[in-house]
């Protein structure tokens, strides 16, 4: 009898065995069929054999999974796009991937898979913040940002619209293809739990320590209210631009007919010609233009800040004042400060009060520091987005020799200028957290705190006050060259 039980179990083993395997095999080569062949047997096998882990490790339905894989990239690893997104899930380096701390190689087809799924966990954990309520919701805040869907502008995104439609539609294919469950989007799995961050470096911190205050949805809100209005300016720009052309054709042709000089009037022709092309170009696409120049600056930023791997977020600055003031309130929380000790012990009694008033004062600075970073962000992204979109106004005058005089060349000042800021902002930012952190009181017990340490904190503190209140000094030094 016992002997037929292990025959019966090796079979059902078997069984699965062959069933998973089988399974495995149509995925694959559903894969590679829907990349048109531009996805590697390998890679496929790369992408089946991650979502089968990632799935199980996070909780959610290996079809859903899919079900974006296909509708962001059909199991492509892409390059960047306008919007920075990249590989197989479409992660982006300065939102997404910073938000959970991947600052690896997102064209690793594992790792991109892997980031793209913590994503989507640390927004199922912060799901009550931004009113996500089933995998429907949360494909909408994928695609177009979580702030985006917090504020209902995703509902006249016809991209976003149209991608929780594709999601399903591909994950219940794909489910009846590999014998997978079948989606449901209603539904909201429950959450894995969360993973612990140490350290002092601002790619590290997480944003779970972060009191849910978004403030990379309130940033990506104004961003597009500005966006929103760059968008409706191009059509009336580009009759602009068609008008003042003419007008310097016209100009050219009167010269030519007074002066009779055949080859200028080419020259001249030909160089309208490229400036009218490019202009045409680049006015209606401001906004993707926009959003690279503001990659390249807030990475060279990043840069200073200690993250060189990807953009620094705002929710990883914030993040940074929870930590440290956990830090410090651990400290305090072992002094054993006791009332009785003004009796008994006075000279402790004042020295221990004495620290513990000094130290709320290093909590009050460190937040100080870190609001006051967050809203000098916050301004440089602001004056960045509007000033270089108010600039665009400006653009078709360069195709006309007259009004190039008064009203051309603003956009490359503008960028310049505003650009400077972000960096110098970001900058200035590295230095006052490395200055604080060499600063800092280490791994110290309240006993063991020396008064000097934290006087020196606060000293430094001070410092890195005042060089804050000249950083528009020094964009506007740095940008005049002088």
């Amino acid at each position: 009898m016992n002997r037929m039980k292990k025959i019966v179990i090796i079979l059902l083993f078997l069984l699965s065995f062959l069933t998973f395997s089988a399974n495995n095999e149509a995925m694959i080569n559903y894969i590679i069929k829907s990349s048109g062949g531009k996805t590697s047997r390998s890679d496929a096998q790369k992408i089946v054999n991650t979502v089968n882990r990632v799935s199980s490790q996070y909780n959610f339905s290996p079809a859903y999974i899919y079900g974006i894989i296909e509708a962001e990239s059909n199991f492509r690893n892409l390059p960047a796009n306008r919007a920075d997104a990249r590989g197989v899930m479409q992660v982006t380096p300065g939102s997404s991937a910073a938000q959970v701390g991947c600052t690896g190689n997102l064209y690793n087809i594992e790792y991109n898979i892997e980031c793209g799924v913590k994503y989507f966990d640390w927004m199922r954990k912060n799901a009550s913040h931004y009113g996500i309520k089933n995998l429907s919701d949360l494909a909408a805040a994928y695609n177009c940002g979580p702030g985006c869907f917090k504020s209902g502008r995703w509902k006249n995104v016809s991209e976003t619209t149209n991608y929780i439609k594709k999601v399903p539609a591909y994950g219940n294919k794909i489910a009846s293809t590999a014998g997978l469950s079948p989606l449901d989007m209603t539904q909201f799995p429950a959450g894995t739990g969360g993973t612990t961050v140490s350290g002092n470096n601002i790619k590290t911190a997480s944003a779970n320590s972060s009191l849910m205050v978004d403030w990379d949805a309130v940033q990506s809100e104004i961003a597009g209210m500005i966006n929103d209005g760059i968008s409706k300016l191009a059509p009336g720009l580009l009759v602009l631009l068609s008008v003042l052309t003419v007008l310097e054709i016209m100009w050219i042709l009167y010269g030519y007919i007074v002066k009779n000089v055949l080859e200028n009037l080419w020259m001249s022709l030909l160089r309208i010609i490229i400036r009218f092309s490019i202009l045409a170009y680049v006015i209606p696409n401001a906004i993707s233009l926009i959003d690279m120049g503001y990659g390249i600056f807030s990475g060279i930023g990043s840069y200073f800040m200690g993250n060189s791997g990807g953009t620094v977020t705002l929710n990883s600055i914030w993040a940074i004042a929870g930590r440290e003031t956990g830090k410090i309130l651990k400290i305090i929380n072992e002094s054993n400060f006791n009332f009785f000790n003004i009796v008994t012990d006075s000279r402790l009694f004042f020295e221990e009060l004495g620290k513990m008033l000094l130290l709320i004062g290093v909590i009050i600075l460190v937040y100080y520091f870190v609001v006051r970073i967050i809203f000098e962000m916050m301004m440089a992204v602001l004056q960045f987005r509007m000033a270089l979109g108010l600039s665009w106004i400006f653009l078709p005058f360069d195709v006309n020799s007259i009004t190039k005089r008064d009203l051309g060349n603003k956009s490359l000042t503008t960028l310049f200028l505003t650009g400077t800021k972000i960096v110098v902002i970001m900058a200035l930012g590295g230095i006052v957290f490395k200055n604080l952190d060499a600063a800092g009181f280490g791994e110290v017990t309240f006993k063991e705190l020396k008064y000097e340490t934290i006087f020196l904190f606060i000293t430094v503190g001070m410092v890195m006050a005042f060089v804050m209140n000249e950083a528009d000094k020094i964009t506007t030094t740095l940008a005049k060259g002088n």
